[in-house]
């Protein structure tokens, strides 16, 4: 894309929104990429942003790409939600793919509408940007899923991105994010951990648990990785040791 795009407005969100509710309903309804450039559902930014119509090969490559347009003079656009949306509009053959019958499989709405006060981790593109701009590598994992999918763009981050940033004490955590990645990331892949998905002992789960009951006695802000590993208990023993390189 050579022109910037334009941001939704509350009609183009409108139009959105029930296009997104129709293929939820099992309709196959055709994309309304129109939406982007009609002066009725859609206005310009006060900062030009010029996305890449490209391929991209995971929601880590995605967020890469985001940090890049949304910074700078650009940055507070990254929380605009006529923005996100038409961005999700205008990659949605990657985050929401036909298939072979022509039908797409949608999910929940704040994958794709931006919810600024609720669910803002869920959105794919928000997502994206979010752990790259504000983690840049340490952050990939926590949107690339154990093996590569068919439609790698439309994986949600499962339960580790649920936990680690859905809870406000991470967000803004560079400790904690770093010692996610050492726990329930693969260091020979870079992405989740097989068994990281669960709700047994060490999970993503059972780690911001614990994290709620440290964080009452230690400010993990002032503190390394090592250090906030070793006063979790031995539940998260057995996430301490990566796997095994395949042969």
């Amino acid at each position: 894309m050579s022109n910037p795009i334009r941001r939704l407005n509350a009609v183009g969100l409108d139009r959105f929104e029930a296009y997104i509710r129709e293929l939820q309903a099992g309709q196959t309804p055709t994309l309304p990429i129109g939406l982007l450039t009609d002066p009725g559902t859609s206005e310009a930014t006060d900062v030009p942003i010029v996305p890449d119509q490209r391929q991209f090969t995971d929601r880590a490559d995605l967020g890469r790409h985001l940090a890049k347009i949304l910074s700078g003079d650009a940055l507070h656009l990254s929380h605009d939600v006529g923005l996100l949306s038409a961005l999700t509009l205008f990659w949605f053959d990657q985050l929401c793919a036909p298939r072979a019958d022509g039908k797409r499989r949608p999910g929940e709405m704040a994958r794709y509408i931006f919810e600024p006060k609720r669910k803002t981790y869920r959105h794919l593109v928000w997502g994206s940007w979010w752990a790259m701009s504000t983690y840049g590598e340490d952050g990939a994992y926590l949107l690339l899923q154990m093996k590569p999918g068919a439609h790698p763009l439309e994986f949600g981050g499962g339960e580790v991105m649920g936990q680690l940033a859905a809870n406000q004490m991470t967000t803004g955590g560079e400790t904690i994010i770093k010692l996610g990645k050492q726990l329930y990331s693969d260091p020979n892949t870079g992405r989740q951990r097989r068994g990281s998905g669960g709700s047994a002992a060490g999970s993503p789960r059972s780690f911001i648990r614990v994290l709620r009951q440290l964080e009452l006695n230690y400010d993990f802000r002032s503190m390394d990785t090592n250090a906030v590993s070793k006063l979790l208990p031995g539940e998260f023993d057995k996430w301490k040791t990566p796997p095994q390189a395949k042969a």
